[in-house]
């Protein structure tokens, strides 16, 4: 087993609901012609609002420009 594969193995036991919460990992991927910062934050503002309305907890936040 890699390390890679190890980190992996370790992150998806800490996503297991505790305490009636699921912890979520929210990956966004954006285009290249958003440049203001306030789209950015607010595309993961919404989906972490829509996250924690079905009860879950954001424990991660990732950015990636497409």
């Amino acid at each position: 087993m890699t390390h890679n594969q190890r980190e992996l193995e370790q992150l998806q036991q800490k996503l297991e609901y505790q305490k009636d919460q699921l912890k979520v990992v929210v990956v966004d991927l954006l285009p290249y012609d958003i440049t203001r910062a306030e789209q950015i934050e607010d595309r993961l503002l919404e989906v972490e609002n829509l996250v924690n309305t079905y009860g879950g907890l954001v424990i991660v936040k990732h950015l990636q420009k497409r």
